[in-house]
């Protein structure tokens, strides 16, 4: 099983994400940022609305994640093959 992380530095929002594989388990740390550049990339060439439609939101709120005005809901991180954990860490 491999897992990824994505960790945002300001709230200490954690998602997580498991794909089956025969790796020993990894963990990676994205800052939600680097979650939507990834949303980004996926969207390709498709408009806005394809894409919001594909991953089962309106336009105006995937407008809102890739302005950075929101963060990406349950939905889309189901589609992503995300979950969304919240972690607390102790600070030095």
């Amino acid at each position: 099983m491999k897992t990824m992380e994505i960790k945002n530095q300001r709230n200490l929002l954690t998602l997580q994400a498991c794909k089956r594989t025969s790796v020993d388990m990894a963990k990676r740390f994205l800052t939600v940022d680097e979650v939507v550049s990834l949303m980004e990339k996926q969207r390709g060439s498709r408009t806005l609305r394809e894409y919001a439609a594909e991953l089962g939101v309106t336009n105006q709120f995937l407008c809102d994640i890739f302005k950075r005005r929101r963060n990406p809901g349950e939905t889309v991180l189901a589609k992503m093959g995300l979950t969304q954990r919240v972690v607390y860490e102790k600070t030095a």
